[in-house]
């Protein structure tokens, strides 16, 4: 059920494809890039753990906007109550068990290997970006695939206020990255800074749209281990 929502054309034309700086593949992201200047600084920035940290009631709600209160998304013959019920059925009342047999359920955030995962993720970060943008000034270049987040801005403290402003709008937590040596690997990608431009050179020809998709899903799922455990309450009887 949950393998149906997530790939619902409502949810992935809504969602996925429709936040404003979100990203599908690595092909995608060198688009972005292809045109800005190489001065300044360029970072990237990791949330730790979004899936089981994104708040799935005021995401459902963030998505029930979407899709029933925003003009521009088609007319749906299927009730919001209903659909309501769906993404919750598949999020807070899904079950799970472990290696012993034990059977609990989920406080808050979406359980690891969820293919309702990325689709939470990306409709939560969509507002939070738009919140954290009307309050600072947007970077020169800010790209988002996921949980993985790419910055072209005048300094490191600038980027470091970004992060900042990120934590405080939210109680999400993000580690930064610099460029080494003005080298910087972002996905299957690694971005050069010279003087007047940017360079890429890609590491993984292959590894992308949903290959490039499946590992990070992959890579998210495992550095959230540890703090998922810290959400696993209401075992059941």
């Amino acid at each position: 059920m949950a393998g149906g929502l997530g790939g619902h054309r409502t949810f992935t034309g809504a969602g996925t494809g429709r936040c404003k700086y979100s990203l599908r593949s690595s092909t995608e992201f060198l688009e972005e890039i292809r045109d800005p200047p190489g001065t300044g600084t360029i970072a990237s920035l990791d949330v730790e753990s979004l899936f089981t940290n994104v708040p799935v009631d005021e995401t459902i709600n963030i998505i029930m906007d979407r899709i029933y209160r925003d003009p521009s998304t088609p007319q749906l013959n299927i009730p919001e109550v209903s659909r309501r019920a769906l993404l919750e059925i598949c999020t807070k009342k899904a079950p799970f068990s472990t290696h012993k047999g034990q059977m609990f359920r989920q406080k808050d955030g979406v359980p690891m290997g969820s293919p309702l995962g990325v689709l939470f993720a990306n409709f939560y970060m969509g507002t939070v970006e738009e919140r954290v943008f009307s309050n600072i000034k947007k970077p020169r270049k800010y790209v988002r695939y996921i949980d993985d987040i790419f910055v072209q801005a005048e300094n490191e403290e600038e980027v470091e206020a970004v992060r900042r402003m990120f934590q405080q709008c939210r109680s999400l937590k993000y580690t930064v990255e610099f460029s080494n040596e003005g080298q910087l690997p972002f996905l299957d990608v690694l971005v050069s800074k010279t003087d007047d431009s940017l360079k890429t050179l890609r590491k993984i020809p292959n590894a992308t749209g949903e290959d490039a998709l499946k590992a990070t899903t992959l890579k998210t799922v495992f550095t959230s281990v540890k703090g998922s455990f810290l959400c696993f309450v209401d075992r059941s009887p």
